[in-house]
């Protein structure tokens, strides 16, 4: 019993000085944990240190389905059906990290809605098939009238056909959400590390 005793005490007091500790502590320690450098997030817009290198792709450059179409702009992409896609070498300095790809589009005016995107990314090979499975998608915003929008996507490569090692990267990239009127897509990059 009174082994008991003295461990309840012990187990008190060792609780007390560590509510002690933390509340001497400063605010920014005690709820800041510092997340490993592979999970680290980038910010939603702007460039991010995590993806040194980058590639920019005007619209007017990507493929693109029937219904798509050029403008002085970029691309006239009057609803949500159809897509468009690229294909690049990998780069010279890609040192095997993480791909993300980012778009940029503008919406003048039409619906209300959610608007983002999804992307299918796969990696080639010379002599190898065309397999597209498995995507990746940005978050869902409010579609506004004369609005600008920038969209990322870091490409998964668990369960789909990509992988940054392939000496070719393919990506397909569809809108997603209850917006179904026009948009402006302006650019696309593509950054990595």
């Amino acid at each position: 019993m009174i082994r008991s005793r003295l461990r309840q005490s012990a187990l008190a007091a060792g609780t007390v000085a560590l509510l002690f500790a933390g509340a001497l502590a400063p605010a920014e320690a005690q709820f800041s944990p510092v997340p490993r450098p592979e999970l680290r997030i980038c910010p939603s817009t702007g460039p991010c240190a995590l993806y040194p290198g980058r590639l920019v792709i005007p619209a007017n450059a990507l493929g693109r389905t029937p219904g798509i179409t050029a403008t002085m702009r970029g691309l006239d992409w009057p609803a949500r059906s159809g897509y468009v896609q690229f294909a690049v070498p990998r780069p010279h300095d890609y040192k095997g990290g993480r791909v993300r790809v980012g778009v940029f589009y503008y919406i003048g005016g039409g619906e209300e809605g959610t608007v983002g995107v999804y992307m299918t990314p796969v990696g080639l090979r010379p002599g190898g098939p065309f397999e597209t499975y498995g995507d990746g998608a940005s978050s869902l915003v409010a579609a506004q009238s004369d609005t600008h929008y920038e969209q990322w996507v870091v490409l998964p490569t668990v369960n789909t056909g990509f992988s940054g090692a392939s000496p070719w990267w393919h990506v397909e990239i569809k809108r997603q959400g209850t917006y179904d009127a026009r948009m402006t897509l302006l650019t696309v990059l593509v950054e990595y590390n």
